[in-house]
């Protein structure tokens, strides 16, 4: 899903509002070479949780940011923000929560 931004603010991807997105889950993906495995290291209200991610499930080709956030406007975003680098490019996207799920091993639910 593509990222909208208005005046260089973020806007939330299910009701297009820049009413405010509050960061409530991050994650860092780091990968131990180009391709292979990673190591997640999720930070959220419940804690830090660390875990190994298996090559195919690591997002992009090298290392990668999830940032998953809650609208004041339309309640609980069922998306998280990547920003991964891939064949040279960094790209920054709007990913399904289930997607990530399974990539931390971890709960992503976003929660005022």
């Amino acid at each position: 899903m593509n990222v909208a931004m208005y005046d260089g603010l973020l806007a939330c991807p299910m009701c297009d509002e820049v009413t405010g997105l509050h960061q409530c889950v991050t994650a860092a993906i780091v990968r131990d070479c180009e391709d292979g495995a990673a190591t997640a290291t999720v930070s959220s209200a419940r804690g830090v949780t660390t875990v190994r991610v298996l090559p195919g499930d690591a997002p992009g080709r090298r290392d990668s940011t999830v940032l998953g956030f809650w609208c004041e406007g339309c309640g609980v975003v069922d998306s998280a923000l990547l920003i991964m680098q891939h064949i040279g490019l960094t790209r920054v996207e709007w990913v399904p929560v289930d997607e990530l799920v399974r990539l931390a091993g971890t709960d992503w639910q976003v929660t005022r």
